[in-house]
Order: C-alpha cells, then structure tokens, then sequence
C-alpha cells in the first residue's frame, strides 16, 4: 500500500483555534482520481485536506482505495469531535 499522509487532524491532534461570533470553518477534504495504465494496480488518488482557509492544504497520495475510505472516515470523526 502506497499512502502519505501529512495532515495532524487524522494523527488524533486537537484544534486550539479559538472561535468567535463567526461561523467556524469545519475543512474541505477534496479527492482527485484516475487511472495509470503502465502499472498492475491502476488505481491513483490524491488528496487534499484544509482545517483552515488561510493554510495550504495537506496533501495525501494512495494507490489504494480502502485507504481513501479510511482517510475520510478519519476526517470526518476529527470534524465531528471539534468543538
């Protein structure tokens, strides 16, 4: 399995960013995909994840799609543990 991940949200890292009478952004999680034809097992996906819109993104590289799930799984449990 081919797979990095950059992001401290998905490693269980809390967000200290204080909030105020504004709207909170909660992140964007954004998954590109395609197929490679030059290799066995085709499948290529990236993607990226903001906490915070004024911060690049993170980006996370798989060949693997079991592995797209369990990132968004993980993104989406960090979201709704946020407070």
């Amino acid at each position: 399995m081919d797979v990095l991940i950059s992001d401290p949200y998905l490693a269980g890292a809390s967000d200290e960013a204080g909030g105020g009478a504004e709207m909170e952004f909660l992140g964007t999680l954004v998954i590109r995909t395609w197929a490679e034809q030059e290799t066995q097992r085709g499948f290529r996906a990236r993607i990226s994840i903001s906490q915070d819109p004024r911060d690049e993104p993170n980006i996370i590289a798989t060949a693997d799609p079991d592995e797209v799930l369990d990132i968004v799984r993980r993104w989406l449990s960090a979201q709704t543990r946020r407070d």
